[in-house]
């Protein structure tokens, strides 16, 4: 799959980021479901939070990745929130 090239301002990227980083495990395992990364590519507990949810970023945004835009956007479906309304 080819990565997305919608291109994060460093704001909405730092929001992503930390959005990731405040989820709770469960949330974050849903995140990793949902995505569907390939095997062995994001860490698995007991990872911390962070080191998880830095692999997520960093596999997205690889060539093989699904792009930040579908991270959000499978955040808006966990979360129930739309990030536009965070602006």
């Amino acid at each position: 799959m080819i990565a997305s090239t919608t291109t994060f301002s460093p704001k909405s990227r730092q929001k992503l980021i930390a959005t990731l980083y405040k989820l709770v495990p469960e949330q974050l395992e849903q995140l990793i479901l949902i995505l569907n990364p390939p095997a062995g590519i994001i860490p698995p507990l007991p990872a911390s939070q962070g080191t998880r949810a830095s692999a997520v970023v960093s596999w997205a945004e690889s060539p093989s990745g699904r792009g930040l835009l579908q991270v959000q956007e499978a955040l808006e479906i966990i979360l129930e929130i739309n990030f536009e309304d965070l602006e």
